[in-house]
């Protein structure tokens, strides 16, 4: 492969990539100020998110329309809607995403849990007190066993995703949770 320096041209002062995460054919850059999508080819488009919207913690993820949804930490959940984007959920700090066989999407939050939804318009939300290891998960990785793996701030959890998505309908008061952490090696 070829390296190639990417001028960011988002700010004029010196600016720190805070995430980069990989859609499809393109790739997301995150920085303190602003985000931009990188194609394969070099091409770089800055997003057109309010400049007031605060990128750090950033999560992405391109759903089966190729809207883009971004996650910011400091206002929330926003979702491509056409040439602009459209706040969903000031609440959630999205900062990782799973969608399930079933195209329910699992959107992992800083502080929020897990946020679960299948049209984007209405949210669920399975949290510490359902069992979680913690409130803030950021990787979420859905197996084949039907478990989902999470990566949060306590360590490595393994979850069923029928008990997961049974909590976020109010069925169910608690999850079973099996915690990897620095006990297990981590």
């Amino acid at each position: 492969g070829v390296l190639t320096k990417l001028l960011l041209p988002i700010k004029s002062q010196p600016e720190h990539v805070v995430a980069l995460t990989e859609l499809g054919d393109s790739v997301l850059l995150a920085t303190e100020l602003g985000a931009l999508l990188v194609s394969r080819d070099g091409k770089a488009t800055l997003l057109d998110l309010p400049p007031d919207v605060g990128i750090a913690g950033i999560g992405a993820y391109r759903d089966n329309d190729q809207r883009l949804w971004v996650g910011t930490l400091l206002r929330g959940l926003w979702r491509e809607n056409g040439a602009k984007f459209e706040p969903l959920d000031e609440s959630i700090a999205a900062c990782g995403f799973a969608r399930l066989p079933d195209d329910t999407l699992l959107i992992g939050t800083v502080g929020g849990g897990i946020a679960v939804t299948r049209d984007g318009s209405s949210f669920q939300f399975v949290r510490a007190t359902h069992g979680l290891p913690s409130d803030s998960v950021c990787a979420l990785l859905p197996a084949s066993d039907g478990t989902i793996w999470l990566g949060t701030n306590q360590g490595v959890a393994q979850v069923r995703q029928d008990e997961l998505l049974s909590a976020a309908r109010g069925e169910r008061p608690t999850i079973g949770v099996r915690l990897i952490g620095v006990h297990e090696g981590l």
